[in-house]
């Protein structure tokens, strides 16, 4: 199975990544090629948003650590959304990301990013 990743700009800068099919060692280049093209054009946040995610590789999880470093460098938010049980169960075992956002949907996660906008919530917590 291959890998479709669709893009949305909820504002400048605050970009959600559907990811569907696999991520792994095959396809894992195509996202970090997204990621990439995003963080040179000042993107803030990047939501991964996972509900169609059916598997996930080492690969794919140093996709998604590499985006979280980078946009921590930058003063930047990466998250995670709707991840299915099986692709949880990877990144809880892994355990990489001891402070990456893990949403259970994007209304969550929008709110989350809304009140720390405003100032209510501490972004390097």
């Amino acid at each position: 199975m291959s890998l479709q990743i669709k893009q949305t700009e909820k504002r400048p800068g605050f970009f959600i990544l559907s990811v569907i099919g696999r991520l792994d060692t095959v396809t894992a280049p195509q996202l970090d090629q997204k990621i990439n093209y995003l963080l040179e054009n000042e993107a803030k946040s990047i939501s991964f948003e996972m509900s169609q995610l059916d598997y996930v590789s080492s690969a794919g999880l140093r996709a998604v650590l590499g985006t979280y470093k980078k946009l921590k460098g930058k003063g930047g938010v990466c998250s995670v959304i709707n991840l299915q049980p099986q692709v949880k169960k990877i990144f809880d075992i892994a355990n990489a990301f001891p402070t990456l956002e893990i949403f259970a949907s994007e209304a969550e996660a929008d709110d989350y990013f809304d009140r720390m906008q405003k100032g209510e919530l501490d972004p390097k917590l």
